[in-house]
């Protein structure tokens, strides 16, 4: 950090301090007052700017200017084969916006934006300040992503975004209804690629282990004067597929294909439900690996029963899997999800200093 992000931290800090002793809290006051001691320290040995660079690479955090404003892009990816593929991002503030919020509501010493989903309280009723369409807004979004050089992203969900500002009690005094927040997965030919959380899914949740949730999602968010904040997890590389043609079964074919095959999959993979059954099926991408080792993504039927979700809520959003079945919709035989999940680096282990079962 430079010496003058270093102070834009620290007069923050002082912020919270003088807050916290308005409200008679003198051991947070405290607290506050030793960090803004060490961050003076920091501050002297600290570089006035930063270095320009020429080469971009992961685990770096990098920042830069656009329209007079301090942003910083993180990413970070691992090498290491034993630990989960993928990349995360994230593309934050990195100025003085968070400063100048917190001045426009008094008593406010903390700010964060979040889904109208995510509010918890009722929000719905609040007029959007931000004077773009949800259209124009996933068009923006979309730019952004190409400015990043991320592709086979498709939008998915679209909704208002809620600015709430917070004393030091962490009561809210004030918020509002400005810009959105687009959500993106991956698709592959228009079909979405699997994102599915199968953690409570008994038969993949054993002694020994459990699949992890791993896919790609991104998320957007924006206003009026443009994308403000962003994160991500990515496995998916689209740009390398070798694309093959093949032929799908017909529905009748596969489901008369996936009545031997579920009940070989579940004799290998026994239930503690007393019944196999599901409450939704789409086709979607999922990852397999081939006789030969190599990961592909192919076209499957994904059963799924969700508890305690809306089954008119195509997504079931608020309940969560507890049986699923991949069926491969080329040959209709199912696709192995743990052993899948071990090539992936997404099996976590139980086993004594083992965190990733290969």
């Amino acid at each position: 950090m430079t010496k003058d992000e270093i102070q834009s931290d620290i007069d923050m800090a002082e912020i919270y301090r003088k807050q916290a002793l308005e409200d008679g809290q003198a051991e947070t006051a405290e607290m506050y007052a030793g960090d803004i001691r060490e961050m003076q320290a920091r501050q002297k040995e600290a570089p006035d700017a930063y270095t320009p660079v020429s080469d971009y690479g992961a685990n770096m955090i990098y920042t830069g200017m656009a329209d007079g404003e301090k942003y910083s892009l993180w990413v970070s990816a691992n090498d290491d084969d034993s630990t989960s593929r993928g990349i995360s991002i994230m593309f934050s503030q990195a100025g003085d916006q968070e400063k100048n919020e917190l001045s426009r509501v008094d008593d406010s010493v903390y700010v964060e934006t979040v889904p109208e989903s995510s509010a918890g309280a009722d929000v719905a009723e609040l007029k959007n300040k931000c004077t773009m369409t949800e259209n124009a807004a996933e068009s923006e979004a979309m730019v952004f992503l190409s400015k990043l050089g991320l592709s086979g992203l498709a939008s998915q969900s679209c909704e208002p975004v809620i600015r709430r500002w917070q004393n030091s009690t962490f009561d809210t005094v004030d918020m509002e209804k400005n810009g959105y927040a687009i959500e993106f997965g991956c698709q592959i030919g228009g079909i979405d690629v699997i994102y599915k959380d199968l953690t409570a899914v008994d038969n993949l949740n054993t002694e020994k282990g459990y699949v992890m949730q791993e896919g790609d999602k991104m998320t957007v968010f924006i206003d009026d004067d443009g994308v403000f904040y962003a994160r991500a997890r990515l496995c998916t590389d689209t740009n390398s597929y070798v694309r093959k043609k093949a032929d799908l079964l017909n529905w009748d074919e596969m489901m008369s294909a996936a009545d031997e095959s579920i009940a070989e999959y579940y004799r290998r993979y026994p239930t503690a439900y007393s019944e196999v059954e599901f409450n939704n099926v789409e086709l979607l991408y999922v990852p397999e690996v081939d006789s030969a080792g190599d990961m592909q993504y192919v076209p499957a039927w994904v059963f799924t029963q969700t508890e305690g979700g809306d089954v008119l809520d195509a997504g079931m959003a608020n309940g969560h899997i507890s049986q699923v079945v991949y069926i491969n919709a080329l040959d209709g035989k199912y696709i192995d999800i743990a052993e899948t999940a071990k090539a992936l680096g997404t099996w976590s282990g139980y086993e004594a200093g083992k965190t990733i079962s290969k």
